[in-house]
This record gives C-alpha cells, structure tokens and sequence, in this order.
C-alpha cells in the first residue's frame, strides 16, 4: 500500500537525519497510538466515523529549558461501510455495499512551550506545521474510486509528560488541519495521542 510506504519511508528518513544529533544533544523519541474523530468535511464522507487506528513516530530536543523543537510523523486511518447506498460520479449512478476509507500522514515540524521540572509532571503547548498525505478511496461492487493528494497543514497540540527519568509517558490531544488540495476539501481531525518514549 502506497500509504505505508510514505508513512514508513518518512519516520526512517526522519530517524536517520537525527541520529547523529540524539547522541550529541540528548534527543526524546517516541511512538504513539492514536485515536481519532473526523470533524467537518472528513467526518461527512467517513459517515462519522471514529477511527481507533493510527500510529506515530517522533522526536524532539530541548533548545532551552522550557523550549523544544523536533518532528513527528503520524498515519491514521478512518473506515465506514454501508449497504445498498447509490453513488454518483459523471455518467453512472452505481448501487451496493459501499465502503469508504481515509489514510491521513501528517509530516510535522514541531516547536513546543513546556512547564515543569525537567523530571517531574510536564505539560506542554505548542504547533506542527508541514504537510499531509491522503487518500480517500470508496469501494463499491467491482468499482473503485480514489484521490490522492499532498496538502499543506497544521496542528495545534496540547499535553502532558509523566514524571519518569528515563522512559517517558505522554498524553497529548492534536488537532490536524490540511488545506484543500485538487478534488480533496480541507481534511481536519481530533486525535487523542498516547506515547511511550525514550529519552
């Protein structure tokens, strides 16, 4: 699947880039589940669907005591499926068992405002910015229909790391936003993040 090559390909290009600077200046990693809630247009066309699959891949470093920048690198997907529904394109009306999917790979560079001691409960407050991979796709009977389209985008993200001095616990709620981009609206989510990392 062309998704999980981009998502794949992109956190190990990411990881190598900044293999070199972990050892030199003290690099956090993660890797996160994450649960998210389509809202506006994304959540029409996946028929509210809530979706409970979706990982990430990050880093970040630390410039200043409250001050951190780094990278992250998400795919999340959203699935819905309905019987005896008409879709219509130009020219042809086609009825049957419909099922729609999304794949969304948010590629962010991040920056973000922490409180707290360095070891002890952390909440932090800050933006991604960069692009977005998707790929909507609708399945119905023997036909197929898809758009794919890379979309510039952002995040606002808040959370909260846990007091552990070496592996790191972290919850976080991000919200995605993706311009519109050829056939594709604006795609936005809400996505409940939890991470497990090392420091």
């Amino acid at each position: 699947m062309k998704t999980l090559r981009v998502f794949l390909m992109t956190a190990a290009l990411l990881g190598l880039l900044m293999t070199g600077a972990a050892s030199a200046q003290g690099w956090l990693w993660g890797l996160t589940y994450e649960m998210s809630a389509p809202v506006g247009d994304l959540k029409e066309f996946s028929q509210d669907s809530w979706s409970w699959r979706g990982a990430g891949f990050e880093g970040r470093t630390f410039t200043a005591q409250e001050l951190s920048v780094g990278f992250a690198v998400s795919w999340n997907v959203f699935h819905s499926r309905q019987t005896n529904v008409t879709w219509s394109q130009p020219g042809q009306d086609v009825t049957g068992t419909q099922s729609r999917d999304v794949n969304a790979v948010p590629i962010f560079a991040n920056m973000f405002w922490n409180w707290g001691e360095r070891h002890g409960w952390r909440p932090f407050l800050g933006m991604n910015a960069g692009t977005m991979y998707t790929e909507y796709r609708v399945d119905l009977g023997l036909y197929s229909f898809r758009e794919r389209n890379w979309h510039f985008a952002f995040a606002p993200e808040v959370g909260i790391r846990l007091p552990y001095d070496r592996w790191l616990g972290y919850f976080s709620v991000r919200w995605n936003y993706a311009l519109g981009a050829g056939e594709i609206d604006e795609v936005s989510y809400i996505s409940f993040r939890v991470g497990i990392g090392l420091r």
